[in-house]
């Protein structure tokens, strides 16, 4: 081997070992840092007189602050063995009103516990240990705090979290057993009334805003249990007489359906319009009555509505945290409700005898439409009108403008009203290059006639368009689309 080979070697050897003694600086470094932290991070103290636990934080800074979190951790451990005991659970459990809602329940206990952690008395620290790094710039530090508890400071902690707990349960109780009181007679309302106020009382006072939930589930407990029973109601109901509709509402409890007084109750019907009871009060039988004194039309697919009229406007008013409290309330009121189907017909129209005349007017004359008649015939009779055909001749420009000579000629027939409709060319038929199809306009003139005295009892007028794929087919279309129309228009 040359010198200058005795020298490259040498170097190579001396640069592997430099490599090698620093890697294991760097390890023997680490090493001892973990070796740093004292024994009771992983092992706590144990003696006699005092109860010892880690609590562990890790944050950006300052230390002071990260510190306090650690120690906020080791307090919460102990409360933890607190709670842990048989005779805190005892306690809990012993709370009848508590057990029937797991949920409930659980998030009742962990918000004492954490309150009870943070108010926990006689805890101190003996020992502090941290590392520090630095994160981009910022300084994030890991503290592990070592408090302790005396046996004695400990004993009376818990003596002292036990009678708390007591104190609020049996202020819970007592507001929840009022409320049950009230429902197990009847008065459903008055229970959900007093749980609400419960419930609202208890978030002025810091230390029960866990009570709030619990107010609020049994409420939500007894509305579930109310219902509403349509009672016998009449299957028809006369448009200008009406008709009396009762509903009973009970709560469905230990004693089984128990009627509800005092509920308001509010009334809606659907597919007519009228004058009826809007809204009214259960009396001590739960019964309630809606009076039906006129309605507009005459209809087969009536349906009156009761639904309990309930509201919370107290719980909207604290904040909008306990909106979804609002909301689940809400909800069971909703459900409480029940319908009753009935028809409706009108005594008046059918003692008095109809008839229908529909003309098309064009160019200095008129004439017939057998087959718009005819479909308002049977418009009048699907509503409960007598209604005839009339074949007769008579002058046609007389009928439409309402001439007695030509309403004498219905009257001797025994027809009391008629009813005409005049129908007009707007638009005559043209090709709608949009749509792609004949496109005419048309008005029509409703007209409801008292035979006897030529009295105009009613008008409507309405403007159809109708198409067709051909021009000769627009007359047809429009005379379909009208007749849907005039059978809206007839009340």
């Amino acid at each position: 081997m040359t010198t200058r080979q005795q020298i490259v070697f040498f170097l190579v050897v001396f640069g592997f070992f430099f490599l090698f003694s620093c890697e294991g600086g760097r390890a023997s470094t680490k090493a001892d840092k973990v070796s740093q932290a004292p024994a009771w991070v992983n092992s706590p103290k144990k003696d006699s007189s005092y109860y010892y636990v880690v609590g562990y934080s890790e944050d950006v800074g300052p230390a002071e602050s990260v510190q306090q979190k650690a120690l906020q951790n080791a307090k919460g451990k102990i409360a933890n063995v607190i709670f842990e005991e048989a005779e805190v659970e005892k306690v809990l459990e012993s709370s009848g009103n508590l057990s029937g809602n797991e949920e409930i329940s659980k998030n009742y206990r962990e918000s004492i516990k954490s309150k009870s952690s943070v108010n926990l008395l006689g805890v101190e620290t003996e020992d502090v240990y941290q590392e520090k790094s630095n994160d981009g710039g910022l300084d994030v530090y890991k503290i592990w705090v070592l408090a302790k508890i005396s046996t004695k400071n400990l004993e009376k902690e818990r003596t002292r979290i036990l009678s708390e707990i007591k104190r609020k349960l049996a202020l819970v109780d007592d507001n929840l057993n009022q409320a049950k009181g009230f429902a197990a007679e009847g008065k459903a309302i008055d229970a959900v009334n007093a749980y609400l106020k419960a419930a609202v009382s208890s978030t002025k006072v810091k230390e029960r805003a866990e009570e709030f939930p619990i107010y609020i589930s049994e409420a939500g407990k007894i509305l579930e249990k109310m219902l509403i029973e349509a009672g016998e109601n009449p299957p028809s109901a006369d448009i200008g007489k009406g008709a009396n509709f009762n509903f009973q509402i009970f709560y469905s409890g230990e004693k089984g359906k128990v009627p509800v007084g005092g509920a308001g109750i509010n009334f809606s019907v659907r597919n007519n319009e009228g004058d009826y009871t809007k809204a009214a009060v259960s009396g001590e039988n739960g019964v309630v009555l809606c009076k039906i004194k006129k309605l507009k039309q005459v209809r087969n697919d009536n349906t009156l509505y009761a639904k309990l009229a309930l509201d919370f406007p107290e719980i909207l008013n604290i904040g909008k945290d306990y909106q979804k409290y609002y909301s689940t309330l809400k909800d069971y009121v909703m459900k409480i409700a029940a319908a009753s189907d009935f028809k409706t017909a009108s005594a008046e129209n059918r003692s008095i005898v109809n008839s229908v005349i529909a003309v098309l007017k064009t160019e200095g004359e008129q004439k017939l439409l057998p087959g718009l008649a005819s479909e308002a015939l049977s418009a009048l009779i699907s509503k409960g009108y007598k209604a005839v055909r009339f074949s007769d001749s008579l002058s046609l420009d007389d009928l439409t403008e309402g001439k007695q000579s030509a309403l004498n000629v219905l009257l001797t027939k025994g027809i009391k009203r008629v009813l005409v409709l005049s129908v007009s060319i707007q638009e005559k038929p043209k090709y709608n290059e949009t749509l792609g199809r004949y496109m005419g306009v048309y008005s029509i003139s409703a007209q409801w006639l008292d035979t006897e005295n030529g009295e105009i009892l009613s008008a409507k007028n309405i403007k159809q368009n109708a198409t067709a794929s051909e021009e000769s087919g627009v007359f047809d279309a429009f005379i379909k689309a009208a007749s849907s129309q005039i059978a809206k228009m007839i009340e």
